[in-house]
């Protein structure tokens, strides 16, 4: 679960609160909301007094991201991340290794065969034309 520090700000304002006097009165510092703001997942206890103070469910300013689509965007970031590090590479294969790093090593093996195979055949193919 993700803290939605946007919604959040808009129910303090909502509320006629500024989001520090949110904090103080929920009695969480700013280092642990920053600490809740950047990180994917959250402390309970900070949340439920938040969602206390503002008379609100936590599920109001929760986000829950599927597992599968965190998964796909840390992919993405981490893809972003070397193709700027090295844009010679190719971008289809750092996305497929990051792919293939996710998989138990049987089901990496069994992929890469398959894609090597993929590959061979292709090659052949091309060449006896």
């Amino acid at each position: 679960m993700r803290l939605d520090s946007k919604y959040l700000q808009l129910l303090a304002e909502e509320r006629g609160v500024s989001l520090n006097e949110l904090l103080r009165r929920a009695e969480v510092s700013k280092t642990a909301y920053y600490h809740l703001a950047r990180k994917d997942t959250i402390l309970p206890g900070s949340v439920e007094r938040i969602a206390r103070e503002l008379g609100v469910a936590p599920s109001a300013f929760i986000e829950v991201e599927d597992a599968e689509l965190f998964s796909l965007r840390k992919r993405r970031e981490r893809l972003e991340e070397l193709m700027q590090s090295a844009p010679e590479t190719s971008r289809e294969n750092i996305w497929h290794t990051l792919t293939l790093q996710e998989l138990n090593p049987l089901e990496r093996l069994n992929r890469s065969l398959r894609r090597g195979r993929g590959a061979a055949f292709f090659k052949e193919r091309t060449q006896v034309s």
